[in-house]
């Protein structure tokens, strides 16, 4: 027998993320990154496969410098997207437990896992907007029914102010400016930013866009959503320049849009739930497009600072929540602190 461990994994929509501490001294143990553990976007044989590879060479990276097995792991909390409801943490939990070989597994849904790395508590809002979006309510506990969660519908027909919403808009919007003027700044803003990602295809001459969306579905297959949304990463850079031109402007009023979404999916769950303003929670900003955008956040803040009075925008990932979680209990402060710190977490 060896040191004993904790794991926190978030299964994300571009890639997942496994972290190990070791209980005893509450140092890292191991990182390492996979595909997307997403049961939305892959059937439940992938999802083992992808799931079953990330432990395995998780474990093999810690097996570097300790002697360990399975029987070390004391605890392990798997975060994924769109898992609010028990029936989809139970079913998750199956796939996840037979992966990673253990009993010690907890599913839980990424928006309590962003929640819970922010606050290290069961108490607050999280707005998350990263490729989906979704708010989670938590009024003392996490709760997985769907009265604790707005919208999660999914990107295409909900996920309000979401990348994915944020870049099917400005699609519709330059299919009405090519009708009307021809050309975009915008799009070629857009396309120069977009060389740096190795977005594959990349994004063509204005004439060939609808046929570069068609190339892009086929080549993407069932997880075309993430990587479509991927887009939303120059939008909000234009959005967040300093630069005052028509591209920059028409990048703004884009995500003034979904931001006014988002706030509204807030407004719906104070009204469900009244004591979240009297009882004065965090509402905490999560999510990979609304934590890069100061522009975002802002327009959230603007929209919300009479209702929320502590807005915190979020530095830890949903990883260190799930990790946090695996850990409750069982780390000191100083350890726990360790852990908001994991680098590239």
């Amino acid at each position: 027998m060896g040191a004993k461990l904790a794991i926190g994994v978030n299964g994300g929509h571009l890639r997942s993320t496994a972290v190990a501490i070791f209980l005893e001294s509450g140092k890292i143990a191991g990182k390492v990154n996979g595909n997307c553990l997403n049961p939305h976007s892959v059937d439940e044989s992938e999802l083992f496969c992808r799931a079953e590879n990330l432990a395995s060479e998780l474990i093999d990276e810690i097996r570097l410098s300790h002697s360990i097995t399975c029987e070390d792991i004391e605890s392990i909390v798997i975060s994924l997207p769109g898992v609010g409801l028990q029936r989809e943490q139970d079913e998750a939990s199956v796939v996840m437990r037979r992966a990673f070989g253990s009993k010690h597994v907890k599913v839980v849904d990424d928006t309590w896992a962003a929640l819970f790395a922010v606050t290290q508590s069961a108490f607050g809002i999280c707005a998350f907007a990263g490729c989906g979006a979704s708010v989670c309510i938590a009024l003392g506990e996490f709760i997985p029914k769907k009265e604790y969660k707005i919208d999660g519908w999914g990107p295409v027909i909900g996920d309000f102010g979401s990348g994915f919403q944020l870049v099917t808009r400005f699609f519709r919007n330059l299919g009405r400016e090519l009708d009307e003027k021809g050309n975009s700044e915008f799009y070629d803003e857009i396309r120069t930013y977009s060389r740096a990602m190795n977005l594959y295809p990349e994004l063509p001459a204005l004439e060939f866009v609808q046929e570069w969306f068609d190339s892009f579905l086929d080549y993407h297959s069932a997880e075309w959503r993430a990587q479509f949304a991927r887009l939303a990463e120059p939008v909000i850079k234009i959005a967040d320049s300093t630069k005052n031109d028509t591209a920059s402007t028409q990048a703004r009023d884009l995500v003034n849009s979904v931001a006014a979404e988002l706030a509204l999916s807030l407004r719906i769950a104070v009204r469900r739930h009244p004591q979240i303003v009297s009882q004065g929670l965090p509402l905490v900003l999560q999510g990979g497009v609304l934590r890069n955008s100061c522009f975002y956040q802002s327009a959230i803040k603007a929209q919300l600072s009479e209702t929320f009075s502590d807005i915190i925008v979020a530095k830890e990932r949903p990883v260190i929540g799930a990790l946090m979680m695996a850990t409750e209990g069982l780390l000191s402060p100083e350890a726990i602190h360790g852990i908001r710190n994991v680098s590239g977490a």
